[in-house]
């Protein structure tokens, strides 16, 4: 007779339900999991078996902006804001491409569009990122070779698999859920603190560009985005995501540097971005050294995979981890002071010790 509290019985009592799975991948975390793991694969995944070196990195950097446009709430709600960061990647992108070099032209835009990025803040999340991603499309495209036709086909082609996985996802499950968390932000208080934090803001974002064309001319955009990313109208948490996104930053490095330099298979690299990437869209608002080291993986990664789909030997160059590393702490520099001149710290010490609410 065989025993009712014997490991087979523990083993079926263990197991979810099938409503329990049914539940599971209706959450909102599942969902945007499939999302990014499906916007993400497939152009990596196609550029490594057309061997377009390229066109897998800008595809794979599109795909990854797109999939975090993203709204919970109907349909409509949800292509608006992919549509929001689409066309600022398209603007950007095209008014880079056309000057071609960092001019005085050049120069002007970028800080006007880090200007106007910051104080659109105002207006919600959606349009300040959708003006972030055109100020970085800008400078990528400006300080860039010409984008060949293919890099631009895995552009649109991302864009094309991000909405196709929405409106799958939409019409199997219906609206996104909204997030359980929901982190309370402050915000300036007034139009002249609004001004002080948008023009430190385009300040730490242009000096960074500079000090990266000087510095690491073939990555200086690194330096630039960490401040556009890191510094947020929210004066209490600047300081925390700071110091995260650098101890992110060191530990997805050091998993890359793992992963590329000592286990050189393949198969494991194209499991690991694709793990990675699934995991992209949690942990931001109490993990966000987590999300940082995440992103740091997949981009390390997707340079990884780039080399090996022009045949290139499998294994990168150790001053990229280096290079990665470096530009994070300057761009985070910068970050730190401009955030000391928007919101300085003894002034925000003192306003919460009367009791008024930071901004």
């Amino acid at each position: 007779m065989s025993d009712p509290t014997g490991p087979g019985r523990l083993r079926e009592e263990r197991a979810p339900s099938p409503a329990a799975l049914a539940s599971l991948i209706r959450t909102r975390a599942f969902r945007r999991a499939v999302a990014f793991f499906i916007g993400i694969g497939v152009p990596a995944l196609t550029g490594l078996w057309l061997h377009q070196s390229g066109a897998l990195l800008l595809g794979v950097v599109a795909a990854l902006m797109f999939s975090f446009a993203d709204e919970e709430g109907p349909l409509t709600r949800r292509l608006l804001a992919l549509g929001q960061i689409a066309a600022g990647m398209t603007v950007g992108g095209a008014v880079g491409w056309a000057l071609g070099h960092y001019g005085p032209v050049f120069w002007v835009l970028f800080v006007s569009g880090a200007l106007a990025a910051a104080w659109l803040n105002r207006s919600g999340k959606t349009p300040h990122i959708g003006a972030r991603i055109a100020v970085m499309a800008l400078a990528i495209t400006a300080g860039t070779q010409a984008v060949s036709l293919t890099e631009a086909l895995f552009g649109a082609g991302a864009l094309a698999v991000v909405v196709v996985v929405r409106l799958v996802d939409h019409a199997i499950f219906g609206p996104l859920p909204p997030s359980s968390l929901s982190p309370r932000r402050s915000a300036p208080e007034s139009d002249a603190l609004w001004a002080r934090y948008a023009i430190a803001y385009a300040a730490a974002a242009a000096i960074g560009l500079w000090v990266g064309t000087w510095f690491d001319p073939q990555h200086a955009i690194w330096v630039a985005i960490t401040s556009l990313v890191v510094m947020q109208p929210d004066d209490r948490s600047n300081y925390r995501r700071i110091f995260e996104r650098v101890i992110g930053t060191i530990v997805g490095v050091a998993a890359a540097f793992v992963l590329t330099q000592l286990v050189r298979s393949l198969p494991l690299t194209v499991a690991a971005l694709l793990i990675t990437a699934a995991a992209l869209p949690h942990h931001i608002p109490l993990r966000y050294w987590l999300h940082t080291a995440a992103i740091a993986l997949l981009v390390l990664l997707t340079y990884d995979l780039a080399s090996r789909a022009v045949g290139a030997p499998p294994e990168l160059a150790p001053a990229l981890f280096t290079e990665r590393l470096v530009d994070v702490l300057i761009g985070c520099a910068l970050a730190f002071a401009a955030t000391e001149l928007a919101f300085p710290w003894r002034e925000l010490r003192e306003r919460v010790g009367n009791g008024q609410r930071p901004g």
